[in-house]
């Protein structure tokens, strides 16, 4: 019984190695040197600090003129705090433009202020920014749009037949936008670059950097891409106890998990970019309408649990199939690859 629970695991340690997780382009350029506790936490301390003044002052900028026309309008400033505390409760329904604003404003701080904590970060860890991005030699354009189209062509026919299977309504938010068609059309192209860009800097911030530079410091792969799921699922968090959901805190670390594995094994974030964007669009365009509100937590149940674990088989399955797959492969690209002779750091 013993050795065929030793061979077993013989098995599962080599498949694992096979997969090549561990030794990972993406983390070619680590050595010895980079295992530093201190570093690392100073690096992202400041990191955060950073890209919290960066927004800080953005949004400054942003909000002088506002404040300047506002005025000349002679707007009640009553009716600004009012729209405010609006957009921060669970059942506001945003008008047209003020759901593409959203959109746009939520990109655009969170860019700021990942990209300076990563910035920020690797000036403070001697690590050029670029590697954040992508152990290719380029940004890999096919594997983000592929990612999009493939994943999200994927998932959607997940929940098609999830939808009719169990007869579930859904609402459709894309349709109830607008009662133009040109409108409604209008409304995708402009904010599908948007939560692209909300999408990608998560990814540079969480596997990026938090996941390149935790396997500087722990030896086995599993352990940081658990702490990268559990960290990305933390942070989605409010803080407050009364909307802490169980179910939604385990679905984010499980996709955290899920991208993290994509990120490894492709060698960037261009794939993960991709699924992250096409995972988001799908709520936000036929689930349930986007705003800034948290609902209430719900009981734990078990359906959830299931749920995240066939996400988290889609996500490397589709993973693999960008690789193993011939026609997909040739659309994708190969992953990036090691310098030859290279070796693992941290293996």
């Amino acid at each position: 019984m013993d050795s065929n629970r030793g061979g077993l695991r013989d098995q599962i340690r080599q498949s694992w190695r096979a997969l090549g997780v561990d030794q990972s382009p993406f983390l070619g350029d680590l050595t010895p040197a980079d295992r530093s506790w201190w570093r690392v936490l100073l690096g992202l301390i400041a990191g955060a600090v950073g890209g919290l003044v960066i927004v800080i002052i953005l949004l400054i900028v942003i909000a002088i003129p506002v404040i300047f026309i506002v005025a000349a309008q002679g707007t009640d400033p009553a009716r600004i705090q009012t729209f405010f505390a609006d957009i921060q409760k669970v059942d506001f329904k945003p008008t047209y433009w003020v759901a593409l604003a959203l959109i746009w404003a939520l990109a655009l701080t969170n860019g700021a202020m990942m990209l300076g904590f990563v910035w920020i970060g690797s000036l403070l860890n001697h690590k050029p920014l670029r590697l954040s991005f992508t152990a290719a030699p380029h940004w890999r354009w096919r594997q983000l749009v592929g990612g999009l189209v493939f994943y999200g062509a994927v998932l959607g026919l997940m929940q098609a037949i999830e939808v009719a299977f169990t007869g579930q309504k859904l609402a459709l938010p894309v349709f109830s936008i607008s009662h133009s068609p040109a409108l409604t059309i209008l409304f995708v192209i402009l904010s599908v670059p948007g939560w692209i860009l909300a999408a990608g800097v998560e990814e540079l911030a969480f596997r990026g950097w938090i996941l390149r530079h935790s396997a500087a410091l722990m030896r086995w792969a599993w352990l940081y891409i658990l702490v990268n799921g559990l960290l990305f699922s933390i942070i989605h968090w409010d803080f407050q106890p009364e909307h802490f959901d169980l179910n939604a805190f385990i679905a984010r670390a499980v996709m955290g998990w899920g991208f993290s594995y994509m990120t490894l094994r492709m060698g960037g974030i261009e794939l993960s970019t991709g699924a992250h964007a096409a995972n988001n669009l799908l709520i936000v365009m036929f689930t349930e309408p986007f705003n800034l509100g948290t609902p209430p937590a719900e009981p734990f149940t078990l359906g959830p649990l299931a749920e995240a674990a066939f996400m988290l088989v889609l996500l490397v399955g589709v993973t693999e199939a960008a690789i193993r797959v011939p026609a997909l492969a040739r659309f994708f690209g190969p992953p990036a690859r090691r310098p030859s002779g290279e070796e693992a750091a941290f293996s």
